[in-house]
């Protein structure tokens, strides 16, 4: 219950279009995947939550691209100040549990 309470927060900030992943995780999908959110980074304005949503439908796929995408975002993450929070669509299997 108290992890609900303190997602519910960020999700209701996050705004309504979440970044939609889906398909196989490949190199070439998750840069992508990664230019989607920079993007996204770049449109905040001062104040405002810097959170995005990452909407994830997925079977898998690469495990070694995930991990150096993680260690990518996470860097940019902390260097930009946003937050990701990602929820699944329909599936999320294999590597995509990774990322979630």
């Amino acid at each position: 219950m108290l992890i609900l309470l303190f997602i519910f927060p960020i999700l209701s900030l996050a705004g309504e279009s979440p970044i939609s992943f889906q398909g196989e995780i490949t190199p070439k999908s998750l840069s992508s995947l990664e230019q989607k959110i920079l993007k996204a980074v770049a449109t905040f304005k001062a104040g405002q939550e810097r959170a995005i949503v990452i909407e994830l439908n997925s079977g898998g796929g690469n495990l070694f691209a995930t991990l150096s995408f993680i260690d990518q975002i996470q860097r940019a993450s902390e260097t930009q100040n946003f937050v990701l929070v990602t929820r699944v669509r329909d599936a999320c299997e294999s590597s995509c549990t990774v990322l979630f």
